[in-house]
């Protein structure tokens, strides 16, 4: 019987903006065919660009999130929420 591979870690960096997202690309294709372990602890900014690559890879790997992707996803979905209530704020 073969034991089960042991996940990868990758630790995202601080602002995954579109200079970031080629880099986040390749590493997470470089990681493809391992379970991964994705540390977000650091992440500040996250632009469209990347999170297209981490749902495009969540969505074909497997992938582990730790507590605090989930929890900059909630941050992220609150803001978004909070931008688009009536009045609340002016988005241009």
């Amino acid at each position: 019987m073969t034991e089960p591979a042991s996940a990868s870690r990758l630790q995202l960096i601080e602002n995954l903006d579109l200079k970031a997202a080629a880099s986040l690309r390749s590493d997470l294709l470089s990681l493809r065919h391992t379970p991964l372990d994705i540390d977000a602890s650091d992440v500040q900014r996250l632009g469209g660009l990347c999170l297209q690559v981490l749902m495009s890879a969540q969505a074909s790997q497997n992938l582990t999130l730790d507590h605090s992707v989930r929890r900059f996803g909630r941050r992220a979905e609150d803001r978004i929420a909070a931008a688009t209530r009536p009045g609340d704020v002016d988005l241009f």
